[in-house]
């Protein structure tokens, strides 16, 4: 998907970069990080799912298999929700610290 809206990502993509976003698919569910503009202020989280391909504001573009995960999906979500905690809203830096990095 892209963040940084078609044009400016039609002119960067052909020199190997641009404004993306990144999620990771698994057991059926993309997951992601965002600021998440507009959360209410009890969520602390910028860690979030939606569907794979479905990312609201974004336009999917493609899909890189990254291979398949032994952990069942109990599993995964335990592991998400340990990842909440390093993966605050308030931390999130469009450089530094965003969907990229979470994935």
């Amino acid at each position: 998907g892209t963040t940084g809206g078609p044009l400016l990502n039609m002119i960067l993509r052909p020199i190997g970069t641009g404004a993306f976003h990144c999620g990771v698919e698994v057991h059926g569910w993309e997951w992601s990080y965002s600021d998440i503009q507009g959360s209410p202020d009890h969520v602390k989280s910028g860690v979030f799912s939606c569907e794979p391909k479905c990312c609201e504001g974004h336009t999917y573009h493609e899909t890189i298999f990254m291979g398949r995960t032994r952990l069942k999906e109990s599993e995964i979500l335990s592991l998400l929700t340990a990842m909440e905690k390093e993966w605050r809203i308030c931390d999130y830096d469009t450089i530094t610290r965003n969907c990229c990095h979470f994935c």
